[in-house]
């Protein structure tokens, strides 16, 4: 039984290094199989890699672009306030002028610059930065010359104007492109406008020779005041509006001319539709100065002051105004009340006034010029990029 065991022994103290050897070798013979393979693996992702084809026309691209914007989908203006109405209204004792003001808030000179990416030579996305300078205009206005008789008249003037300058819009776009391959090609882009920035600002001057304003601020009937006693108030005043978030929609067509390799220039029709409700109403400037004999009796019978020298001296309910749903009897205003009794109100608290909304949409005729950077890529690519893999594959070799 030892003789055996000792045999066994010998056998295995004898196998055991030619078997671990044959392992050895087998396992050496895999490993530069494998490593073979790797070399081969490395090999062919990095001629993969190397002989994908990249889209035609992916890459990077920035423009800048100028032009001229007008009003589009023009609405009828108006003026939030009753004292000066919606309307353009001219009239004499011998002329009547009504007319409606169409137009938006928008319109006016813009600068742009945008960049974006090609996922080839077909789609693509971009953001575009504009800054756009919409001119003062009308909103409404009342000029009227009515002859009371015996000598007497009653005349009323009051227009407002509004402006945004400048206004700040940010705007992302899928892009869609298509080029003859040679000079010519067309662009379209259709996406959000989102405002970002800009502040309405509104100037509004009031000549009363009639007591409307005080009588309409009062919510009194309107009763010309100058067929009892003269009668003189000079309003005006500046306020900025503070704006609720909106977006809208931004679309586009350019025809685009190829200037160099990776130079375009463009021709461009834009448009921008959206709508803007004020949130609440702040008065910059603000002054107030009414004469006649009939102060101390109007003065007994509201508590709006008459005679207001500059904004420091305004009380907070006519210096900031809050639009809100809608006006019920527990609404801190006056112009909506009925008959002779003057609904009590607190001065110190903004007045309230129904919600509005304003359209505020361009037509943008524009100008610009488009630099691609494809062609730079390849470049970089061929030249610094494929060159790094080869030499970090070569490495990974030895």
């Amino acid at each position: 039984m030892k003789r055996n065991i000792l045999i066994i022994s010998a056998i295995l103290l004898f196998a055991a290094p030619v078997f671990a050897q044959k392992k050895k070798a087998k396992t050496m013979s895999l490993s530069s199989t494998v490593g073979d393979n790797k070399v081969d693996v490395s090999e062919s992702k990095l001629k993969i890699r190397k002989n994908v084809t990249r889209p035609e026309g992916k890459g990077w691209f920035m423009y800048g672009s100028a032009g001229y914007g007008i009003p589009f989908l023009s609405t009828n203006k108006f003026s939030p306030f009753k004292e000066i109405g919606n309307k353009d209204w001219y009239q004499t004792p011998n002329s009547l002028n009504v007319k409606s003001i169409f137009g938006t808030l928008g319109g006016g000179w813009q600068a742009s610059i945008g960049w974006g990416h090609m996922f080839n030579k077909y789609i693509g996305i971009d953001i575009l930065h504009t800054l756009s300078f919409h001119a003062e205009q009308l909103d409404a206005r009342i000029n009227t010359d009515i002859d009371l008789g015996g000598g007497k008249r009653a005349s009323y003037f009051a227009e407002e104007y509004t402006k945004i300058m400048p206004a700040i819009y940010l705007n992302p776009h899928l892009v869609m492109h298509w080029d003859n391959g040679k000079r010519f090609g067309v662009t379209g882009k259709a996406g959000l406008c989102m405002p970002m920035g800009g502040t309405p600002v509104t100037r509004a001057k009031i000549i009363d020779k009639s007591g409307r304003l005080v009588q309409t601020l009062a919510g009194l009937p309107v009763i010309p005041l100058t067929a009892l006693a003269d009668f003189s108030s000079e309003y005006t005043a500046t306020a900025k509006s503070k704006l609720k978030p909106t977006i809208g929609l931004s679309a586009s067509i350019a025809f685009d001319v190829r200037l160099f390799k990776n130079v375009w220039a463009f021709a461009e029709i834009r448009v921008q539709a959206f709508t803007i409700s004020p949130k609440e109403t702040e008065f910059t400037e603000f002054s107030l100065k009414t004469e006649s004999p009939l102060l101390p009796i109007i003065s007994a019978l509201t508590p709006l002051p008459l005679n207001v020298a500059n904004i420091n001296e305004t009380p907070v309910y006519l210096k900031h105004f809050v639009y809100v749903k809608e006006i019920t009897e527990e609404s801190n205003t006056m112009r909506y009340s009925s008959g002779l009794s003057l609904k009590e109100i607190d001065m110190n608290k903004p007045m309230e006034e129904p919600a509005v909304k304003y359209n505020a949409s361009t037509l943008y005729f524009n100008a610009g010029v488009r630099m691609n950077f494809t062609q730079n890529w390849e470049k970089r690519r061929a030249a610094k990029v494929i060159p790094k893999r080869e030499a970090k594959a070569a490495k990974k070799n030895k």
